[in-house]
């Protein structure tokens, strides 16, 4: 029913049909998430000389149901086993103003429209250019519940959403077949830089509020959270201040542009008349990436919050925001862009296949990834107080925790007839990486947050990145940092000069964990499955035995096969400190100052002479790179059957 117009340059307009397409999916992520999504698509293709057009339209409706509920079913904490008997306890409990868990619920929705066009022009017989362009906008109705409290304190509304988001996608490619057995490949454009629905969900997620209770009496956990803390829960208004995620009004469409470049050569070798084989084939792409727009969070109620401000200045110059639980003021995340983020990946590979059934190929990747925000958790909250920096609700650019700078893989494989007229394939696949980056930082608890925390009992990451203090003498020789009498200076001295770090706040995930090999072995064998007579009418079949052995190397011998992880999180918390007054320390000396806990480090250190750091402890445990991961050093074997038709 539906055509296309297309005119091939002769003069008469032919239709053509224009494919349509459509679905419907529903997708769960764990146990909270789902999305059901409606997509349909349409397809028209202008063949007129070296020219082909290719043109069409995508509609795509989201609807979306998350539930996260912490504490929601409560949180119970006994001082002692009495307490535990005489069912005695602290209660905190996050829950609606119904008191019903279930009402915790985010169920929203979008449309998204998509058009695109493209021209694929054949310039030569040895050269290809495609040049097109594609153009995405959503389309929302469902807005978060506007929350007065929001609007009085901030000054604009949390009732943001995605309506109106756009992104024009250009992109260009070509493929140029340079010589008989070179081909050359490349291209840029922009992209959209991935849509994880949980992230935006979060603002449309109903008001929820905090309550606590101490010393409770005739708490049972298995029957819920007790009568008397949903009273006090059901007194709240909906519009009373509680934690909530927002979408800052400048938030856009996350988008990369991306710049790639491939050479495939195959060529013979042969030596002084020593011939290697012919047809190797050598490839070498390198893929640049930049941020157009990417996911970076923050906490509004730590740096326009009336309550929260002004913010303090540590030691060494950072920022000191408010202890959010302390304060008891509402987290109010927001979800916004960062125009910072860069990737360079360089690979080269050599592969061949001889007659004999020998096969071999080696190949080598290249990282160099630099990040603001990683993204880690489904959580805005979390993702913010796990972005390691100086400063959290504005990171810098730094090297990013995923990235793996080297990465040599090995596959060699041999492929012969064990018994007579059955293939069998024996294969050993390696890989060789870098470790894994992270970062020295210092070790915070909910006392003791040093930089200010999050609200909603949450319980700061060791995101903080270390000061190094200057050294003279093989001693500790600076003016914003005191030696608490149970600190090993000597021992911290001796890891700072072992390990070059330099003087002041260290740079993010600057030290990478030991590397890693690790050796995996196939063996495939093909077993008499139909017979002649069957061939006729099932086709071509096989049925192989397959035995897999993961880690071989630790199969061999139980030392060998070792995998190492870095410190978790990609964090070393090196140094356990707290914050000081400066003059607290002259009248009373070192351990005799007061350490400064919950918001008292940004009321009081009102600028960088204020306060000093005090070094309590030397976590020399905590910054080893050398961490054996008992599960990955195993080996495992896998036996069983594979059909092929």
């Amino acid at each position: 029913a539906l055509a296309g117009l297309i005119d091939d340059g002769d003069g008469q307009v032919d239709t053509r049909p224009i494919t349509i397409r459509g679905g419907c999916d529903v997708f769960r992520q764990g146990n909270t998430f789902d999305d059901e999504r409606l997509q349909v698509q349409a397809i028209g293709r202008l063949t007129g000389g070296d020219h082909l057009l290719t043109f069409g339209g995508e509609y795509q409706n989201y609807e979306l149901a998350n539930l996260f509920g912490q504490f929601s079913a409560g949180r119970f904490t006994f001082n002692s086993v009495d307490d535990i008997l005489n069912q005695r306890a602290n209660v905190l409990a996050a829950l609606p103003q119904s008191g019903n868990r279930d009402d915790i619920l985010a169920a929203w929705g979008y449309d998204q429209w998509a058009f695109f066009i493209q021209d694929s022009w054949q310039a030569t017989p040895n050269f290809r250019v495609d040049a097109g362009i594609r153009y995405e906008r959503i389309s929302q109705s469902d807005t978060p519940v506007a929350r007065d409290f929001f609007q009085q304190t901030y000054g604009f509304s949390n009732n943001q959403n995605l309506d109106g988001n756009d992104l024009f996608m250009p992109r260009f490619s070509f493929e140029w077949n340079v010589f008989d057995r070179t081909t050359l490949t490349g291209g840029f454009g922009l992209f959209g830089g991935g849509d994880p629905k949980v992230w935006t969900s979060n603002a449309f997620t109903p008001a929820t509020f905090f309550t606590f209770a101490g010393g409770v009496n005739g708490v049972n956990p298995a029957t819920g959270v007790p009568q008397q803390i949903l009273d006090r829960v059901a007194q709240n208004d909906p519009n009373d201040p509680s934690f909530l995620d927002f979408i800052s009004p400048d938030f856009e469409t996350p988008a990369d542009w991306k710049y790639s470049l491939r050479l495939d050569q195959s060529f013979d070798l042969d030596f002084g008349g020593i011939d290697l084989g012919d047809d190797f084939l050598f490839s070498a792409q390198a893929l640049y990436t930049e941020t157009q727009n990417g996911f970076r969070w923050f906490n509004l109620a730590q740096t326009a919050n009336p309550a929260a401000l002004p913010t303090g200045v540590a030691p060494d110059g950072r920022p000191i925001y408010a202890d959010l639980d302390d304060a008891r003021i509402a987290n109010a995340v927001g979800l916004t862009n960062t125009e910072l983020g860069d990737s360079l990946v360089l690979t080269a590979s050599l592969s061949k296949d001889w007659d004999n059934g020998i096969g071999a190929f080696f190949s080598y990747a290249y990282q160099d990834v630099n990040t603001v925000a990683p993204g880690t958790s489904s959580r805005g909250v979390s993702n913010l107080e796990g972005t390691v920096d100086f400063d959290v609700n504005n990171p810098q650019l730094g090297r990013s925790n995923f990235e793996l700078e080297h990465a040599f893989k090995i596959g060699l494989s041999y492929e012969t007839d064990v018994l007579a007229g059955l293939e069998s394939r024996f294969s050993l696949f390696g890989q060789i990486t870098s470790g894994s980056p992270f970062a020295y930082t210092f070790n915070t608890d909910r006392d003791n947050a040093l930089f200010g925390r999050q609200g909603g009992e949450r319980t700061p990451f060791d995101a903080d990145l270390l000061y190094v203090p200057t050294l003279s003498g093989g001693a500790i020789a600076d003016s914003a940092v005191v030696v608490g009498s149970g600190f090993d200076e000597a021992a911290f001295v001796n890891f700072v000069t072992e390990r070059g770090l330099p003087q002041g706040i260290q740079e993010r995930f600057s030290d990478t964990s030991n590397w890693n090999q690790r050796w995996d072995f196939q063996w495939q064998q093909e077993i008499p499955f139909f017979n002649k007579q069957a061939e006729k009418f099932v086709g071509d079949n096989k049925l192989n035995f397959v035995v897999d052995i993961f880690n071989v190397a630790n199969l061999i011998d139980s030392d060998w096969g070792t995998q190492f992880n870095g410190p978790g999180n990609g964090q070393a918390p090196a140094v356990i400190a707290d914050l000081v007054s400066a003059a607290d320390v002259a009248a009373n000396g070192v351990d005799g100052a007061t350490a400064l806990e919950g918001d008292a480090p940004r009321t009081a250190c009102v600028s960088a002479g204020s306060c000093v750091y005090r070094f309590n402890q030397f976590e020399e445990n905590r910054v080893d790179t050398s961490n054996r991961s008992l599960f990955r050093s195993l080996y495992e074997i896998r036996v069983g059957l594979r059909y092929e038709f």
